[in-house]
């Protein structure tokens, strides 16, 4: 399965058309981490729960391996037993018969713990298909997490935004956050306006109002 990408830093806000902002005088960075702290610990614990997942599908392949090369080596002694059967003296012929009913049994008993491990492998498997469902989760709750964050923020401090323009806008983005192509994960970017982000922080609108009102693309 493809690694997941790591829990980004929080992006910072600025170079805003010819006007850069900076939040840090209202502690941004301390109220999103707050706001996000529960999200992140969930994304952590699936990515930790991968690994161990890997891992373990990594032992049963040696496994399995090793059970199949015993079980070639099984047959090739059977084989070279059977040839020396053919060709011996009725004296021999009994050891020989009784060596080959012992490689059998102990065929029987590899291949028996080769069903084991097939029947470990399946639910293995089932069991990654569930935990990367989680993760997926996991991580479409961390950034959800961080865009409702981030825009309450906004909510919060946009009075702050004195020297942007009323004509322009802020831009935010989350690097990975957006939907996954191919190997990687696209850049998400949320425009809000400054009108939208005064009327939210005099109230005249909520953050899930700012959101919506937002526009979001990927890239």
């Amino acid at each position: 399965m493809p690694d997941l990408p790591p829990v980004p830093p929080i992006p910072p806000v600025g170079a805003i058309g010819s006007v850069d902002v900076d939040f840090s005088d209202f502690e941004v960075n301390e109220t999103v981490s707050q706001a996000l702290e529960s999200a992140s610990e969930g994304y952590e614990r699936a990515i930790e729960v991968m690994h161990s997942s890997r891992e373990i599908h990594r032992d049963l392949k040696e496994k399995q391996r090793d059970l199949s090369y015993e079980l070639r080596e099984l047959d090739r002694e059977n084989n070279d037993l059977a040839y020396r059967l053919r060709r011996a003296n009725d004296k021999n012929k009994e050891e020989l018969r009784g060596e080959i009913k012992e490689v059998e049994q102990r065929k029987v008993a590899l291949e028996v713990d080769r069903k084991a491990l097939a029947i470990e492998t399946v639910k293995l498997k089932e069991k990654q298909q569930q935990e990367k469902a989680q993760r997926v989760k996991e991580r479409a709750a961390y950034y959800n997490g961080l865009t409702s964050s981030l825009a309450e923020t906004l909510c919060l401090y946009g009075n702050g935004l004195k020297a942007l323009p009323k004509t322009e806008s802020v831009s935010i983005i989350l690097k990975s956050g957006g939907k996954k192509e191919e190997r990687r994960y696209k850049d998400k970017i949320f425009v809000f306006s400054k009108k939208d982000i005064s009327d939210c922080s005099s109230d005249r609108i909520n953050t899930a109002k700012l959101l919506k009102k937002a526009t979001a693309y990927e890239f």
